[in-house]
């Protein structure tokens, strides 16, 4: 199970089996927002965040501030949270699909709206709010904590390298993860970005935004709805 989270107001969005449908989702509820999607059933759950993001992302969260918690035993607390209280999003992925092609212009633009289930079109716009949860109770937290120490990676001695298994036929080519196709889109951002004088003015870059979505999907078949949440990440990079 993935669940996405805002990384410009660390809320979480929505929890999804399928990471294409959460991308889909951020894109068309918060698509100038930088967005991370993050596998709840990982070990490294929200490895990649920062002390002070993490103790945010609870507080957001639960409303409950946190002190003095080590940063593993918060991020299990966090999984925990996340996996038993938060319900998943219904979302269907080809109706988000279309949702986000009906409102394509919107999205470019920065105007936000919302999914709506069963429907070709999505529904009038709003703020998206964070998940409020109560904080753990004393035996959740003594069992993030328990569990928090069998999640550290001890170091081992490398492994051998496997062999290489033959490259599946295009035909039978299973779709790339985001994680993958994200050297592509910024080696396309920074070059296009670069190409046009490295502009810095947002409207102008968010224009140039839109080129490179289209030409991600038309020459390396990176869908846009999967190059936006990474554009984003690239503009927050590159503008500051």
């Amino acid at each position: 199970m993935f669940v996405s989270i805002d990384m410009d107001t660390l809320q979480f969005l929505h929890k999804h089996h399928d990471q294409f449908t959460l991308n889909g989702l951020s894109f068309l509820e918060a698509p100038h927002h930088s967005v991370r999607n993050e596998n709840v059933n990982n070990p490294n759950f929200l490895l990649g965040m920062t002390p002070l993001e993490i103790r945010m992302l609870y507080r957001n969260t639960t409303g409950e501030d946190v002190t003095g918690s080590d940063d593993m035993v918060l991020r299990q607390m966090l999984a925990m949270i996340v996996a038993d209280h938060m319900p998943p999003t219904l979302a269907l992925h080809d109706e988000v699909e279309a949702q986000v092609k009906a409102v394509e212009d919107d999205l470019y633009n920065g105007i936000a709206w919302k999914y709506a289930l069963g429907a070709k079109k999505p529904a009038q716009a709003m703020e998206l709010f964070p998940l409020h949860c109560k904080p753990l109770d004393a035996v959740d937290k003594h069992k993030a904590a328990t569990l928090a120490p069998q999640h550290r990676s001890p170091r081992t001695a490398p492994k051998a390298p496997t062999p290489v298994a033959p490259a599946p036929s295009a035909s039978a080519a299973p779709k790339a993860r985001a994680s993958s196709v994200r050297p592509v889109i910024w080696s396309v951002a920074d070059e296009m970005w670069a190409a046009a004088g490295s502009p810095t003015d947002v409207p102008v870059v968010l224009a140039l935004r839109k080129q490179m979505m289209g030409i991600l999907e038309e020459k390396h078949g990176v869908k846009k709805t999967s190059s936006s949440n990474e554009l984003g990440n690239w503009m927050k990079a590159r503008l500051g």
